[in-house]
């Protein structure tokens, strides 16, 4: 079969479809990725073929500016939380439909799959032209965004003739039992991780008498906010007889402050 990969251009929506992707290419089908061009060295990175859906797109941007490039304002709460992601990747589905759309009709795959988050483009592309899509879980937590990302597409849905998203004809949950609670309706799936290649560093394989505590918030969090709440969270570890191992952007760890001895700001490591 020719298999569409379309995920947004950020690590947490493309590393966990990638064990998939590349499960498929070896089982003998064609994948082929679509993201914005800002993610095209990633993806290339992760070993599989790459087509470009949209011009450099920054997430950050889409996430923070409405469509007239206003702020829009900071959620203090779930149920905004979901409605102000949502609206967010309304926004980027806004801006890569119309290419979706082409691509889809162009190189006719047998199936698209795509995140839990930036579906709503590949999805309408998809029922478009008559292909089934998979929805593919990112991870525990997933927000309910799917009202929100309609809203924000209205006009987009009407300009295509469309009152509303095709439902996924699949949904895909990898995320493993004790971590979160099932999706409702989901085939679970074994979770394999993914990260891009990158040297060890030689004293992870140092002697050491002490436990050792890996902390890390990912990509995102540090970016909208959540560095306060590393700094808090290093600080109570601090206290414990244990090697503290923090794993952040190394343009952010200047951001933390002063770090206690027994710290190591590891940047990103593999794990």
């Amino acid at each position: 079969m020719k298999i569409l990969v379309a995920t947004g251009p950020a690590h947490p929506l493309y590393f966990p479809v990638v064990p998939l992707a590349w499960a498929l290419r070896a089982a003998g089908h064609e994948v082929l990725v679509t993201v914005p061009e800002s993610f095209e060295s990633t993806v290339s990175g992760s070993g599989l073929a790459m087509t470009p859906v949209h011009g450099p797109l920054d997430m950050g941007e889409v996430m923070a500016l409405d469509r007239e490039g206003r702020p829009v304002r900071v959620p203090d709460n779930d149920a905004d939380m979901a409605a102000g992601v949502g609206a967010g990747f309304g926004r980027l589905a806004a801006r890569t439909v119309d290419a979706t759309v082409e691509l889809v009709g162009r190189w006719r795959p047998d199936l698209v799959i795509t995140d839990s988050y930036s579906f709503a483009a590949p999805a309408i592309a998809a029922g478009i032209h008559g292909v089934p899509w998979v929805k593919h879980v990112v991870g525990p937590g997933d927000l309910p965004v799917a009202d929100a990302v309609e809203r924000e597409l209205a006009p987009e849905l009407e300009r295509l003739g469309l009152d509303k998203l095709p439902p996924p004809a699949l949904v895909l949950d990898n995320c493993p039992p004790s971590l979160g609670d099932p999706v409702p309706g989901a085939q679970p799936v074994r979770y394999v991780p993914f990260g891009e290649p990158g040297a060890v560093p030689g004293w992870v394989h140092e002697p050491r008498t002490r436990p050792r505590l890996l902390v890390t918030l990912g990509s995102v969090q540090p970016q909208i906010g959540g560095i306060p709440m590393l700094g808090q969270m290093i600080q109570a570890l601090a206290s414990l007889d244990a090697e503290l191992v923090v794993a952040v952007a190394d343009h952010l760890v200047g951001k933390l402050g002063t770090l206690p001895d027994k710290v190591v700001a590891a940047g990103w490591i593999s794990l």
